[in-house]
């Protein structure tokens, strides 16, 4: 409102102009259409309860009102302006207050100058609507017995008939939190409002995620109540859900009421004023100068031009923007104007195709843009409405061919089109000509042109229905194809298909499926890496698809979306509805179903594996399952025909309504479950909002189901990678009904992730797996022993005869036993530990520990149980750290002896703990495991030599054992909390001892060391912290401290360069992080321990929580815990920072203890909600010239990545950069951790690869936290890289790779020696006179400039003849500038590092000749060419040499003839290594620097017999390949090159002393 010029108003994305009316507006309210309101809400008691987080739900309600007012477009007219003379603009609303029946109804008195109001009628003046709802906050009317509207309703009869035109759409909007006690009466009423009249209506629950019978009851009498089609003009809601649901959601057409109040309006016309978001199509889009077609959101979004807002300067520089008459910036024109002839429209050329003249409604015309041609995405092409079709090898969208939807249409198109079986489709495979008819990949020529097989089915369903056929979504367009395994045309490549997806069928002498099923021998099937032998199944056991070996007994009905919306392309299935089938078509062959027929009465089995139920639902009591006569009869079936027949039927008899409902179906999947032994899962699959759900009838049959122990799931599809604006809505109402945790027991996906869901509802590891699969729930648990990865502690593993564990992999997997069918093979296998089981006629691993008691202790990894007469696996027989430290059971690793020992103290209860004498219970210690608290005492031995071997904790005093300090400090957090202990984690076990100064007891033996500073005041020796150094001097005397002129404070030097900046912390709550980590008996606490370090040395602002947002230098902090759903964990008001960012090291500190103290340790991991509060810290505490930094840290996989995208456009939108960490375990990788960096990469910003890291928890703090602004890390160089941040200190020396640009900073210098950029000593002095006094290292004078003393920086010439005057080097590289003469290192290593080439022929380091940037200037030089396969300016091979002694003295690739240097073979013309490697007779060099590309060893050898002769080619480890007829490489030369390819990394990219990452 306070916009008063348009391109003001435009340049703010929350706001529209509206030509019409030349005024600003809210963007939600730009589509409008001339509106009056009239709104009745509830005055009763009840609404004087707390809603939600609102202790008052009447107060909560008037405020809303008054904020929705404030935002609407408003006409201006006061309530007394003549219906005749009302504007025809703009909105005007009127307040009604129902009560009960002692006053059922209450509008405001007329107005007057000291209390303006609009007496109960329509009234456009703010003044007078917020005057209304001042009197109604007054005066609620209260009172119980039920709510009255019968009065309320005539009033806006007469409201509406006596001041409301008919320009204008009437609406009527009631909000109540009950039932109304005049029904009847006010149906009687409502009868009288005129049928254009919407009534919309809405009922205000009180609870979050709970509702009362009075709700239900309320809704669903609400329903009834209001305008048809009843569920468009109805919601039940939460009061904080009124805002986005119904209030800015009224001229919405994405949501409910916006659709249902436009829909009269039709389709917003392409090209006129009206706000972005209204156009649904791309093309319409386009036409709006205003705005532009997003292919990431397929949406249509404001034009940037529009934010250059009225700098009429700025938006003329745009190529894309231009200056309008109206003093606005907006988009040029469309290249296809509308408003030309259509002759001119057809013949105008566009970058994307050309224009097409366009039929927009009766007899209206206009030109725009060809239909798909546009789209740069197959997301934005696919979901066009005007039916495109991707291209994925050309990557194009164009419009489909040959959709007419009749027969006639489609044979009128003549040769184009045909019309088979009962629809239209493209002509093909009927060309006369063998050239023409190939070309098409579809045909093949025979002695006619002709389909190839598969390729004639057009649709999913009839393609898969065919047994040799496959739908094939590998490309796009989609094709129907010969399945994979038939292309196989001999047994040795069927059986050795990369994906072990085939094998080959005896009977039919082909290549088939694999289909584990048909195996029928133990052997074979285990042998088979895809099947698994079910030793549970039936008498003997049955092979199994591995993908299903972890399924319990149990009977799944699957809910099937049968709404039109799902007939709509999915991705590339053309038909969502169809393709959903399909899927469970190809689910069902691979599940170990049980075998049982549907029929309960004939069938009484159901001992074993799998029944599937297959339940549609659409319209209101339109539920349908199968009839009595058709497949299973509407059971749950264990057989596969029947299960098939049954997709069949529902495939053919899709319900096709709008309106999604799932009462009925609910009923109908409780009748299915029929057997109390088996568990019972129930997974709705749909794309639509579930009008029903929360309903009374609903929640009725989820009871029911729930108490019946039937667990639900719940997919919802969406067609593309972006969501739809209904997603939101749709997964509410799912998750009504859902097993608890709710967002647990849901997914959105896309249809293709469907497959991997189904697939994996038995994998312990997945989110629906580990409900499905695990022993919880009573029934149907597993009975029989695990597929071998579903153990996840080693001594079950190797208990099992089938499995073993891998100590480097720390997982298990199967014995090779297994694979063995043989039983001389099997007993021979003694590497293994093989033997023959004749019983089972399967080769086992022998059972460990299998021993009688008077043999078990002879194995030393065996030790007797008494307890239950076994000889039993000892615990903790671990050969390296990461197996002992990950086992569960409890181990400790002693890396002094490299032993793994069992924990001394298990204990699980307090009481047991304490009464042994070596442990005690530590309740601060939280951990995953009972014992975690139950930890030992140090030093509690009686003898001395035991007592000093353990040096680093204990000590022999007063002829007892004691403790040294700190080390009475049990856990990591009690141990940092003591300022003057640490946790030392560089042996194994941990522990805690002294800080490193705290040793030092004397003045002197302190202040000698320079990390060290004695405290008067506490007479102890302390760390010194950069921070707390005021003056210059002595901050300059520590080499770890910079001093920062900028900001006159004394900065750690791993921190100097840092900007202004704030950083966001989500940190990981999830219960994965309560386990071992390594050096880390908890990794949550560990992780806030290494933030508490960090937070000490990182230069804050000192500034309080909630300071003024216009900031000095420095860094402030904010920290958000995330684990469960919906919720973020932050500090509460008077809590530290309260939620909120900070630079109070005092408040930060305390925000770690209090996440420390309310650690979730939730097996969730949500994240959504934490990145929803940090956009709202980021918006809260804006400032500009600071960078916004998010730092994600996790440890598993993220459960809600698919639902982020909201939130990060959020975050995008404020400029924050997103960098995230997974912090994984040990050092080395497990799946676990790998999934959860693949989606965490997809969080962070763009490109991932820089944004994104996997580390082990022990490398945090040196890896991320000290590297945060070295702008030679990979974190670094994005922090330091935020445009517009401020404040940045100097960098620091050790930052410098080069020594020229190192000479080029006056407080460093090079040294050639350690090849390493370094403190120059003059900075050191902090007066005039001392430094001018001074020279440096290398006698180097030192120069007093601004304050502060460096080294005179040399070479600042700014000719090149004054350069080269100075005995300096004039670089021309980028552009021309003088610095310190390069390449005069002694070493290789020091030239490299100089960013020169090292000769090792002549030993002389050489500038690079060819180190031109752009290929002009380097083609200029003689002896230089461009390279484009790396984009770089290579030295010509050999040609700089130009006399015959220097050409011979690099024989190895060149050679004196004709009076040049010329090369030896045709490999050295290879420049670069990727192309040398290519080149099938060459390899890269690396023997001589610099390296070059020469012909490969084996390449000499010209014959076989030279080939093999073991002093000839045998020795290069060579071999003849007969096929090439060359000789190659054997297997010891391809060890060879990958060692020295692994050599020749650049070493210039690694810091000194480093390993490249």
């Amino acid at each position: 409102r306070n916009n008063g010029k348009s391109c003001e108003c435009a340049a703010d994305p929350s706001c529209f102009w509206v030509e019409s009316r030349q005024s600003c507006v809210e963007a939600a309210f730009g589509a409008c259409p001339p509106l009056d309101i009239m709104v009745v809400f509830d005055g009763t008691d009840p609404m004087q309860w707390a809603f939600g987080h609102h202790p008052n739900g009447f107060d909560a309600l008037i405020e809303m009102l008054k904020d929705w007012v404030k935002s609407l477009p408003l006409n201006g007219d006061s309530y007394i302006v003549p219906k005749a003379l009302t504007k025809a603009a703009g909105t005007r609303v009127a307040f009604v207050q129902i009560g009960t029946s002692v006053q059922p109804m209450l509008v405001t008195s007329p107005s007057n100058p000291s209390t303006p109001s609009a007496a109960g009628l329509l009234s456009g003046d703010l003044n007078q609507l917020l005057g209304d709802l001042v009197f109604h906050s007054a005066n609620m009317l209260g009172g119980s017995g039920g709510r009255y509207m019968e009065k309320a309703v005539m009033h806006a009869e007469t409201v509406f008939s006596s001041q409301s035109p008919t320009t204008k759409k009437q609406v009527v909007l009631m909000l109540s939190s009950g039932t109304v006690a005049d029904e009847d009466k006010m149906k009687l009423a409502m009868a009288t409002l005129d049928s254009t009249v919407q009534v919309f209506g809405v009922t205000l629950r009180r609870l979050k995620g709970t509702r009362t019978p009075e709700d239900n009851a309320a809704a669903s009498q609400m329903e009834t109540l209001v305008s048809v089609t009843h569920a468009e003009h109805f919601l039940d809601l939460e009061i904080d859900e009124l805002n986005e649901k119904v209030f800015s959601a009224l001229c919405d057409r994405a949501k409910r009421f916006g659709k249902a109040m436009l829909k009269d309006q039709g389709a917003p016309a392409a090209g006129v004023n009206q706000p972005c978001v209204t156009y649904t199509v791309a093309a319409d889009c386009s036409v709006d100068t205003g705005c532009m077609w997003s292919e990431s959101l397929l949406q249509c979004t404001t034009h940037l031009c529009r934010s250059y807002g009225c700098n009429q300067a700025a938006c003329t520089t745009d190529v894309e923007c231009e200056w309008t008459p109206e003093a606005s910036c907006s988009t040029k024109p469309p290249v296809c104007p509308s408003k030309i002839t259509e002759q001119a429209c057809e013949a105008a050329v566009t970058p994307n195709g050309g224009c097409a003249w366009v039929m927009v409604d009766l007899n209206m015309y206009r030109c725009v843009e060809k239909p798909c041609v546009g789209h740069r995405s197959e997301d934005s092409c696919i979901t066009d409405p005007n039916v495109c079709e991707w291209n994925s090898k050309a990557s194009e969208c164009t419009k489909k061919r040959c959709t007419y939807p009749t027969e006639q249409e489609c044979v009128a198109s003549h040769e184009v089109c045909e019309w088979s079986v009962d629809h239209c489709r493209n002509k093909r495979c009927v060309s006369t000509d063998e050239a023409t008819c190939s070309a098409d990949n579809a045909c093949e020529w025979t002695t006619v042109c002709e389909f190839k097989k598969c390729r004639n089915y057009d649709d999913e369903p009839t393609c898969d229905h065919d047994n040799e056929c496959h739908w094939d979504v590998s490309e796009s367009p989609p094709k129907c194809d010969v399945k994979l395994c038939l292309k196989y045309t001999s047994e040795g490549s069927c059986e050795t298909d990369p994906k072990l997806r085939c094998s080959w069928d005896t009977t039919s002498n082909r290549c088939a499926n694999k289909d584990c099923s048909k195996v029928t021998a133990p052997c074979p099937c285990n042998k088979d890496l895809g099947c698994y032998w079910d030793t549970s199944f039936g008498t003997d056991g049955a092979c199994v698809s591995g993908l299903f070996g972890g399924c319990p007994l149990m009977d799944v009905v699957v809910l099937v979306d049968g709404t039109t919306s799902m007939k709509s392309a999915f991705g590339r299935h053309g038909n969502g509805y169809q393709a959903v089938m399909e899927l469970l078509r190809d689910w069902a062959r691979k599940l170990p179903l049980s075998g049982d027929s549907g029929d309960i009465a004939a069938s009484l089995k159901v001992d074993d594996g799998v029944r599937v139920g297959i339940v549609q639902f659409a319209a209101q009591g339109r539920a349908a399952k199968t009839g009595p006569t058709v497949g299973s009869g509407g059971h749950v079936t264990g057989m596969l025909s029947e299960l098939e027949a049954d997709l069949d039927h529902h495939e053919s008899k899709m319900i096709d309504t709008d309106d999604a409902y799932i009462a009925d179906a609910l009923h109908l999947a409780q009748a299915m479950f029929t057997r109390p032994e088996r568990k019972k899962v129930l997974i709705m699959i749909s794309d639509s909002v579930i009008i029903d759900a929360g309903r009374a009838e609903v929640n009725s049959a989820v009871s029911a189901l729930f108490g019946a122990g039937v667990k639900a799931f719940g997919v919802l599809l969406r067609p593309a990678e972006a969501f739809p604006s209904t997603a939101g809505d749709a997964r509410d109402a799912m998750l009504n009904v859902l097993s608890d945790v709710r967002e647990e027991h849901f997914l959105n996906a896309q249809i293709e992730d469907l497959k991997t869901i189904l697939d994996t509802l038995c994998d312990p590891s997945q989110q629906f797996g580990r409900l499905i699969a695990s022993a919880e729930g009573g029934a149907g648990v597993l009975k029989r022993k695990k597929p071998c990865p579903n153990y996840i502690e080693k001594h079950d593993c190797n208990k099992d005869a089938a499995c073993r564990w891998s100590a480097s992999l720390l997982l298990c997997s199967d014995s090779a036993c297994l694979r063995h069918c043989d039983e001389d093979v099997c007993r021979a296998d003694t590497s293994n530990l093989c033997e023959w089981d004749a019983t089972k006629a399967i080769c086992f691993k022998k059972p460990i520990c299998d021993h009688p008691i008077s043999e078990c202790a002879a194995d030393p990894g065996c030790e007797w149980k008494a307890a239950d007469s076994v000889c039993v696996e000892k615990k903790c027989q671990h050969q390296a750290a990461s197996g002992c430290q990950s086992d569960p059971v409890g181990c400790i690793w002693y890396s002094h002896t490299d032993r793994c020992l069992p924990r001394p103290c298990t204990y699980t209860t307090e009481t047991s703990c304490n009464l042994d004498a070596v442990c005690t219970w530590d309740v601060t210690v939280v951990g995953t495991q009972a014992w975690a608290p139950c930890i030992e005492k140090p030093c509690t031995t009686t003898d001395s030599t035991e007592c000093l071997r353990d040096e680093r904790r204990c000590q022999w005093e007063s002829n007892r054992c004691v403790t040294k300090p700190c080390v009475q400090h049990l856990n990591e957090k009690t141990c940092n909390h003591d300022e003057g202990c640490h946790w030392d984690v560089s042996e194994s076990p941990t522990t805690c001892t002294e800080k490193h100064c705290r040793r030092f007891k004397s003045v002197g033996t302190c202040n000698n060391d320079t990390k060290c500073a004695w405290s008067g005041a506490d007479d102890l020796c302390k760390e010194v912290v950069c921070s707390g150094l005021r003056d210059q001097c002595a901050c300059n005397d520590r080499e770890f401290c910079t001093w920062d002129k900028g900001s006159a404070v004394c900065k750690h030097v791993d921190f100097g360069a840092c900007p202004s900046m704030d950083v966001a912390i989500l940190l990981d709550g999830s219960k994965s992080m309560s386990e071992y980590f390594r050096h880390h008996s908890q990794g949550f606490d560990a992780m806030i321990e290494a933030l508490r370090d960090w937070f000490e040395s990182l230069p804050l602002t000192n500034q309080p929580a909630g300071a003024a947002a216009t900031l000095a230098s420095g860094t402030r902090i904010g920290l958000i815990q995330f684990s469960v759903p919906n919720s973020a964990l932050k500090t509460p008001p008077g809590t530290g920072t309260g939620g909120r960012f900070s630079g109070s090291l005092a408040e930060l500190q305390a925000d770690l203890d209090w996440h420390e103290d309310n650690y979730a340790m939730q097996p969730q991991s949500y994240i959504s909600e934490a990145l929803n509060y940090a956009g709202l810290m980021f918006q809260s505490a804006a400032a500009s010239g600071r960078a916004k930094i998010l730092l994600i840290l996790i440890n598993e996989k993220i459960d809600d990545a698919s639902q982020l995208n909201a939130a990060r456009a959020v975050l995008e939108g404020q400029g924050v950069v997103t960098l995230g960490v997974v912090l994984r375990r040990f050092p080395e990788h497990t799946q676990s951790d790998i999934d959860a960096g693949q989606v965490l990469s997809t969080i962070v910003s763009e490109p991932g690869d820089d944004h994104y890291m996997n580390i082990p928890l022990d490398k945090f703090s040196d890896n991320v936290l000290k590297d945060f602004c070295n702008p030679n890390s990979e974190f670094g160089r994005v922090v330091l890289a935020y445009q517009g941040a401020t404040g940045a200190g100097h960098v620091p020396c050790g930052s410098y790779r080069e020594a020229a640009t190192c000479w080029k900073d006056g407080l460093c210098f090079w040294n050639d020696f350690d090849v390493a950029c370094q403190w120059s000593s003059c900075h050191k002095h902090c007066s005039q006179a001392t430094c001018e006094a001074h020279r440096d290292e290398q006698d180097k004078a030192c120069s007093w400039t601004s304050g502060s003393c460096g080294r005179v920086v040399e070479c600042t010439e700014t000719t090149e003849a004054e350069c080269r005057a100075a005995e300096c080097y004039w670089d021309t590289t980028v552009e021309p500038t003088c610095i310190v003469m390069p390449c005069t290192a002694i070493s290789e290593d020091g030239c490299v590092a100089d960013g020169c080439e090292w000769d090792d022929v002549v030993t002389v380091c050489k500038a690079k000749e060819c180190n031109e940037k752009k290929q002009m200037p380097c083609d200029a030089k003689e002896n230089c060419k461009w390279d484009g396969a790396i984009d770089q300016c290579v030295e010509r091979p050999c040609v700089p040499y130009k006399t015959q002694a220097n050409c011979e003295k690099h024989s190895f690739d060149c050679k004196w003839e004709g009076g040049l240097c010329t090369v030896v073979n045709g490999c050295v013309v290879h420049t670069n290594e990727k192309e040398c490697n290519t080149d099938g007779d060459c390899e890269w060099k690396t023997a001589h620097s610099p390296a070059h590309c020469g012909v490969q060893v084996c390449r000499k050898y010209g014959t076989e017999t030279d080939c093999e002769a073991t002093d000839k080619g045998a020795l290069d480890g060579c071999a003849w390949d007969s096929t090439e007829m060359k000789c190659d490489e054997g297997a010891g030369s391809t060890e060879r090159k990958r060692i020295a390819k692994r050599q020749i990394r650049a070493p210039w990219t690694v810091a000194p002393g480093t390993a490249p990452k």
